[in-house]
């Protein structure tokens, strides 16, 4: 039996993410979601999972689609399995949210990515805006 999840954080990135796809719209901008953690700054689109427990691969799931539908059958098989009733499981926040087209700013280099994970405990602080190459210098 899958079991659901709340975060109040989460649900302030769903607001945020809204809020910026209308700033885009109304201005013609193409501001991104900030996300702060202790490793650096993401800048990213929120990729919104498809809300369903199915776990049926179909020809034209993209890559996160197609790790989150592995993983809930993972997560399904071992529900069923002998472990699941012997091993102790960890206690963790199991909510993320998945950006794509990553930017990271993070040791003072910049990297970009297709994707990422972020596990919602690990996000400091959340913003929208862009990354705009440094000029001159910061004193």
């Amino acid at each position: 039996m899958s079991k659901n999840f709340f975060s109040r954080k989460y649900n302030k990135i769903l607001v945020y993410n809204e809020l910026v796809n209308v700033q885009n719209e109304d201005s013609n901008t193409n501001d991104k979601l900030i996300i702060h953690t202790s490793n650096g700054l993401y800048f990213g689109k929120l990729k919104h999972p498809n809300p369903t427990n199915d776990t049926k691969i179909e020809k034209d799931d993209d890559f996160l689609t197609l790790a989150n539908k592995m993983y809930l059958s993972i997560l399904e098989k071992y529900d069923k399995s002998l472990d699941a009733k012997v091993n102790e499981e960890v206690v963790e926040n199991p909510i993320s949210i998945e950006l794509e087209d990553v930017t990271v700013i993070a040791s003072g280099k910049t990297i970009k990515m297709p994707f990422v994970s972020i596990f919602v405990d690990k996000i400091i602080g959340v913003s929208i805006g862009s990354v705009e190459p440094l000029t001159g210098s910061i004193s």
